[in-house]
């Protein structure tokens, strides 16, 4: 496969739907929750190609990797801290990250947040950049809500457009 240019205006991700008490925190405190569109969502390949140079025989390759893993249930655990970030962790993790694995393999001009050898860590973003310094956020009822169950059965490639995120291709799991 030619080697592939990353983009920010192409992702694979799992959509999972937070709590609707998140999910208001998550409108509050990720910029592009609200004004672009993007669903709550685990990444699996971010950013990914340009969306011009996604081509039949790329999707060909993601159906055949996503369709060879079988739908299982995720766990919104808990809350999850890095330094610029409050999430959702993810339980299990090893579903997501044999999928993660499978397809940075197959793409391996589009490391994840376009850094080779980043660890690949599991999680639904909640609040980002300002709001994970204020302790009301992390202290928030909402996080109460937790755990939940979500079922996961397929992976969406996602596109921006004008701005706007839009779900370009769904490739289901093995069923």
């Amino acid at each position: 496969m030619v080697a592939l240019r990353p983009s920010d205006d192409s992702a694979l991700i799992l959509e999972v739907p937070l709590p609707p008490g998140l999910e208001r925190l998550r409108g509050r405190h990720v910029r592009d929750a609200i004004g672009e569109g993007i669903p709550a969502h685990a990444t699996l390949l971010y950013p990914f190609a340009e969306p011009r140079a996604i081509d039949e025989a790329m999707l060909t390759v993601i159906d055949r990797i996503v369709a060879a893993h079988a739908p299982w249930t995720l766990t919104l655990a808990g809350l999850g801290r890095w330094p610029d970030t409050l999430y959702a962790t993810v339980e299990p993790d090893s579903p997501i990250r044999a999928l993660q694995a499978e397809l940075a393999t197959a793409f391996p001009s589009l490391p994840l947040y376009g850094r080779p050898g980043l660890r690949f860590e599991p999680h639904v973003t909640v609040a980002e950049g300002p709001g994970v310094d204020d302790p009301a956020v992390e202290t928030d009822v909402a996080w109460s809500e937790l755990p939940v169950a979500r079922r996961v059965l397929e992976v969406l490639l996602i596109v921006r457009e004008a701005g706007r995120w839009r779900t370009e291709t769904r490739f289901p799991l093995r069923s």
